[in-house]
């Protein structure tokens, strides 16, 4: 079993020996024995980490007999034999030497010179070399980062100085924010093999510390350099500054300065003013934004509310966020609604009513409109009837068309950018229109005339009385006439010509009233009405009578 491990070794090894001759100038009788074989030299190497060596060995004496074979044998265990790892070397007497390939790392070999002739094998002293020495490689890093970025990256410096006998295949810089990071962590490779290189590290953090070395790969493992610490782009919210006392508080305008003082590593990409009607306002809450970069800012704020304390901050964005400055604050505009007066005592005619009112002041803004508001029912209001009579400051008049015989409701009302004031409520009865006094005289006097298909038809006449005109002249009369039931200021009229205006008296003759189908009573009901110049009507008493 001893032997097993060389059986790789047999392929890997080539076999150079090299005949030396006359270093023994004379052959000396010897007994008949095993060759005499030994050591003429160490073992030499190429260099301190190898592959291979030399051996120098040497037959002293064939021991009366032809040496038929001479050479090396060598094995991982101690005395090797013909059975193990051979390398030949001719034949006879004398020097000769070989050169053993294929040793592994690491491994300690046992090595014997041997000889045979037909006695058998003469071997010389067992020796002991060392295999291939490998270590793994040794690499530096620069201790501090160059090129640390505001894009998140930097560069390493590293340079694998010794291969330590292997092949480097793979270098670069491995990175994390915990110490000693591997290649397990953030890793970024530079190429291979001996010499200086430089690794990008990216995706780094802002304020944030990492550690890093640099490595390289070889048969032996990977090594690493140094552990070294560094931080992550420096770069914080913009630092503000902010004018405690707007320069301009205005009903339509207010002024504010701000500043930014420092980008504070980053680039400043939006800056302005916030405020809210709460402290602490943010981009969140009301926002004018004024450009972009360092330096001093104007912003005009617009749609703050009126007679509010109001806070404020100067606000900038970089890639680390919103930075803001000290809060301060403000009371805004004094806005209130106008102040406006109503006149108690209109002038009242037939029809129209004329109304006085006052707007006494603006109260911070500006009376874009004024004039009356009426109804019928209390609280009239610009959604119902409204009268207009110019703008600003001042005394107006507005005349308004009513009808008679009505109570009213009415106020003064002013306009601003506060709202719509009103003033005191008043309330006025219009024009009073009285009506007409009128009979009805009762009976008729009907006279028959013929029969047609509809039945016997009458000629009939109705009176009436005008009593009184009321306020005004009388301006229409009618005799209502109807035959299913009583009237109630409906029915047939009258024309004004049948009117005796000096007695008052009025009728009217109907023709053709008849009994028909739908009337088979035949009573017929009429009233006396007249309407004067105020349209005001006075109705007489509901009178009737029956056909024969």
């Amino acid at each position: 079993m001893k032997h097993a491990a060389f059986v790789l070794l047999v392929g890997l090894t080539f076999v150079a020996c090299e005949k030396e001759e006359g270093l023994l100038s004379r052959k000396e009788k010897r007994s008949v024995g095993v060759p005499v074989v030994d050591w003429t030299d160490t073992f030499s190497t190429d260099s301190l980490y190898f592959k291979h060596t030399r051996a120098y060995g040497a037959v002293v004496s064939d021991s009366g007999l032809p040496v038929s074979e001479r050479g090396f044998v060598y094995s991982l265990f101690k005395t090797p034999t013909l059975e193990d790892t051979k390398i030949k070397c001719g034949e006879g007497l004398g020097p000769f030497k070989a050169k053993i390939n294929g040793l592994e790392y690491g491994q300690t070999y046992f090595v014997r010179a041997y000889a045979i002739n037909e006695t058998g094998v003469g071997y010389a002293e067992e020796r002991q070399i060392e295999g291939f020495k490998l270590g793994l490689a040794t690499v530096t890093a620069n201790s501090t980062p160059i090129n640390v970025r505001i894009d998140g990256t930097a560069q390493v410096r590293g340079e694998v100085v010794s291969e330590n006998g292997g092949n480097v295949t793979d270098r670069g810089v491995v990175w994390s924010t915990g110490s000693n990071p591997t290649t397990q962590d953030f890793k970024q490779s530079s190429g291979s093999g001996l010499g200086v290189f430089a690794a990008s590290l990216t995706g780094l953090k802002y304020n944030t510390q990492y550690h890093y070395r640099a490595y390289a790969v070889n048969e032996a493992g990977t090594a690493y350099s140094d552990d070294y610490v560094f931080d992550g782009y420096s770069l914080l919210v913009p630092t503000l500054t902010v004018n405690n006392t707007p320069s301009v508080i205005g009903i339509s305008s207010i002024t504010i300065d701000g500043g930014v003082s420092s980008a504070n590593g980053g680039t400043v990409t939006e800056r302005g003013i916030v405020w809210s009607k709460n402290p602490n306002p943010t981009t969140s809450n009301n926002k004018q934004s004024s450009g972009a970069g360092l330096g001093n800012f104007t912003v005009n704020l617009s749609g703050v509310d009126y007679n509010s304390k109001i806070y404020y901050r100067s606000y900038a964005i970089n890639q680390a966020g919103t930075g803001y400055s000290p809060e301060c604050s403000f009371t805004s505009y004094s806005l209130n609604p106008a102040t406006v007066s109503t006149g108690s005592t209109p002038t009242i005619q037939k029809g129209s009513a004329q109304i006085t009112g006052s707007v006494l002041a603006g109260n911070g803004g500006t009376v874009s409109e004024r004039g009356v508001v009426w109804s019928t029912s209390p609280n009239p209001t610009t959604s119902g009837n409204k009268r207009a009579s110019g703008s600003g400051l001042g005394d107006f008049t507005v005349n308004l068309t009513v009808a008679n015989n009505t109570k009213f409701y009415y106020r003064a009302y002013a306009i601003n950018e506060a709202g719509t004031a009103y003033g005191t409520e008043y309330s006025f009865n219009s024009f009073e229109c009285k009506a007409p006094s009128v009979t009805t005289y009762s009976g008729a006097n009907y006279t028959y005339k013929w029969t047609n298909g509809s039945g016997d038809v009458y000629e009939v006449t109705i009176e009436g009385r005008v009593n009184s005109s009321g306020t005004e002249a009388i301006k229409s009369l009618n005799m209502w006439h109807t035959y299913d039931n009583p009237p109630t200021g409906s029915g047939f009229g009258v024309p004004m010509s049948n009117y005796n205006s000096a007695t008052g008296d009025f009728y009217v003759t109907w023709l053709q009233v008849a009994r028909p189908s739908f009337n088979p009573s035949g009573k017929w009901y009429f009233q006396a009405s007249a309407t004067n110049g105020c349209d005001a009507v006075g109705n007489g008493s509901v009178q009737s009578y029956t056909l024969p």
